[in-house]
């Protein structure tokens, strides 16, 4: 291997520290320090280092060597035991073996492990924002299934972290859109069965000449059903905010149910002596009364109690009947439009479902609660609480 342009440099500079004649002590320490052998040849001596040096004659008989010019004092020469550096002047000729520049090990560590140290800073930086982002990853795809409308896609949701917490929240959010959207299907699906049924009842009489007063139940059964559908969605929006006035909702309860004239010996009423105001929009609570009453006499031939207590900031009406009661499976659809306890779709029990779901939507239009109590085969008892 060609040693560097400066390694000449560097030996003409210890052959100017060794000086003319050789300084044998000062040539020993130069040795010892650069790790070199030294041999100097004068008219009066020939001193070395070291017995192995070998000697002017050596190097020069060497093929490559023997077309030196005179005139070149510097050179470096290979020989059989490796490269000298020859220094030739009128005092002497100085011999020298070759100092070796071999790259420090330590120094290349001192580059490679930092070196090494930064890519596997990197790469583990890269794996936590990797492993860290993984869950946003998967949140951003399964946003874009929903927007495509694949609502049954799930957001996964690492526990107990924001993006869990926003997980689930997008989740929830998800749940109720498509219920929302099987409920306004559904509800497509039962307004046209719940039309149909009178309509072709209609149609076979009016073939069949069917009396008149049986073509006009079913005509009324439709208006009922339409008249229902449009409470129902004046309620979604806000219902009817003005009407609300003072009322005594003792008396007005009384009167609710003194129209029941052929069932009023079923029903059993407690009220208090005094009289209580509230304020209420009286068409829709009595509207609300109504249907809790018809179900009531409806779905039970026994007695139907009805009580009126208050505590400290609501009216609490009960209407609690002792008929065959709601299956639990199914008290959590009797909101539900067309939701029917009895499946069956007779004129016997009448109604179209959409009972519960108007008084539902008019006591939350009032800030009310309303709560129902059923057990299978011991009765049905609806609470309303009204805000004083």
């Amino acid at each position: 291997m060609k040693p560097p342009p400066f390694v000449l440099k560097m030996h003409e500079y210890v052959v100017k520290e060794l000086s003319y004649p050789v300084d044998t002590v000062k040539a020993k320490n130069i040795a010892s320090e650069f790790k070199i052998n030294i041999r100097f040849v004068g008219k009066d001596i020939n001193w070395s280092t070291s017995d192995s040096m070998p000697t002017y004659e050596q190097i020069i008989k060497k093929e490559n060597n023997q077309n030196i010019s005179p005139d070149e004092r510097s050179v470096l020469l290979p020989s059989r035991q490796g490269l000298f550096y020859v220094n030739r002047s009128e005092q002497g000729i100085y011999i020298l073996s070759a100092i070796e520049f071999r790259e420090n090990p330590q120094t290349g560590n001192k580059i490679i492990l930092p070196v090494i140290f930064v890519i596997l800073i990197f790469s583990l930086l890269y794996l936590v924002l990797r492993w860290m982002f993984n869950p946003l990853k998967k949140l951003s795809d399964s946003v874009k299934q929903i927007s495509l409308g694949q609502y049954n896609a799930k957001l996964p949701f690492p526990a107990n972290d924001e993006i869990g917490d926003l997980s689930k929240a997008i989740n929830e959010m998800v749940t109720k859109i498509l219920y929302s959207i099987q409920s306004k299907e559904q509800l497509l699906i039962n307004v046209s069965h719940e039309i149909r049924t009178p309509l072709t009842r209609i149609k076979m009489g009016l073939e069949m000449n069917r009396p008149k007063e049986s073509i006009n139940e079913d005509a009324n059964e439709i208006e009922k059903l339409v008249d229902s559908l449009l409470k129902s969605y004046k309620y979604d929006n806000g219902g009817n905010g003005s009407g609300l006035k003072e009322t005594e909702i003792c008396g007005f309860l009384k009167e609710v149910i003194q129209e029941y004239e052929e069932s009023t010996g079923r029903i059993k009423i407690s009220v208090p002596p005094s009289s209580v105001i509230i304020i209420i929009n009286q068409e829709q609570i009595k509207s609300a009364f109504r249907n809790v009453i018809d179900n009531a006499l409806k779905y039970s031939d026994k007695n139907i109690e009805i009580s009126l207590n208050e505590d400290k900031d609501n009216i609490i009406i009960s209407f609690k009947d002792y008929g065959k009661g709601i299956p639990a499976e199914k008290l959590k659809y009797i909101y539900e439009p067309f939701f029917r306890v009895d499946e069956s779709r007779s004129r016997k029990t009448g109604g179209v479902g959409l009972g519960l779901t108007i008084v539902k939507k008019i006591i939350d239009e009032h800030n009310g609660r309303l709560v129902i109590n059923s057990r299978e085969n011991q009765g049905t008892e609806v609470i309303i609480k009204l805000k004083k």
